[in-house]
């Protein structure tokens, strides 16, 4: 007898689901084949194959996070030309622009390094990864409590124009949209829509 599989279908009940006789058998063989061609193509022995895995898995989330920070690192070396691209709305300093393959956390470093450097200042940046766009907003302490600028009810109006939604605190929000073709319009009416916040 193979066993298949085992679920549970209500408390306490359990169903087993194997094969027996011959049919039991063919499984056994195929799954032994197919451990073989997996030890094979790792040119590890059958025995180790379980540790084997878990190391090269280990190792693809290593590389994956050493990706992430890479990438962090190259838009972080483009805050200089950010900061240039800065545009001046009603006396504020806008900081909007789309960068590519950062993830939210990662956008969310970029928006504090560029608060910091623009010392006061809106920040609206945007990336799509895997399919979906990721939207963060920024506003100095200063121009929350001067002007009224709230990064959430900022951030609801950009992810409305990208097909999604977002929300937070007065001086960082977060959202996402699913429509990534819209990022950049969404991005484009960044300054006009701090405007309209500003009091």
């Amino acid at each position: 007898m193979k066993l298949m599989s085992e679920s549970s279908i209500a408390a306490g009940v359990r169903r087993v689901e194997a094969l027996t006789g011959g049919a039991a058998a063919t499984a056994i063989q195929e799954d032994d084949a197919l451990l073989v061609r997996i030890a094979n193509v790792l040119k590890t022995p059958k025995t180790v194959l379980p540790e084997r895995i878990e190391r090269l898995l280990q190792a693809q989330r290593e590389l994956e996070q050493q990706l992430r920070q890479m990438k962090g690192q190259l838009a972080r070396s483009n805050i200089d030309a950010l900061v240039a691209g800065a545009v001046s709305v009603d006396g504020v300093q806008v900081v909007a622009s789309r960068v590519e393959d950062i993830d939210r956390n990662g956008l969310r470093r970029l928006v504090d390094e560029l608060k910091t450097r623009l010392g006061s200042g809106v920040v609206v940046l945007a990336s799509v990864t895997n399919g979906e766009a990721a939207f963060v907003v920024g506003v100095t302490a200063e121009l929350v409590k001067q002007r009224g600028l709230h990064a959430g009810k900022i951030i609801g109006e950009i992810t409305r124009l990208a097909d999604g939604r977002g929300g937070g605190r007065p001086e960082l929000a977060q959202g996402g949209g699913k429509a990534p073709g819209k990022v950049q319009a969404a991005i484009d009416a960044a300054g006009r829509i701090v405007a309209e916040h500003l009091s």
